[in-house]
């Protein structure tokens, strides 16, 4: 086993090309979400909100479970 600061870079260069990673990646782009889909993720953004309120109000006043 070769020491881990050893580094060969024509190895290197072989093993990016055998792992295919020399290809640039491919482009991402945003997804159209349905109506559905938007409302949901709000419905989700509110919750969580509304979970941190929760929990900060308790903490404040004391009603966490010891």
């Amino acid at each position: 086993m070769k020491p881990v600061h050893s580094d060969d870079t024509d190895e290197l260069h072989r093993l990016a090309v055998r792992e295919d990673w020399i290809t640039p990646l491919p482009g991402v782009s945003r997804l159209r979400l349905s109506r559905c889909q938007k409302v949901v993720f709000w419905g989700l953004r509110i919750y969580i909100v509304l979970m941190v309120a929760v929990v900060a109000w308790a903490f404040a006043t004391g009603h966490i479970a010891s």
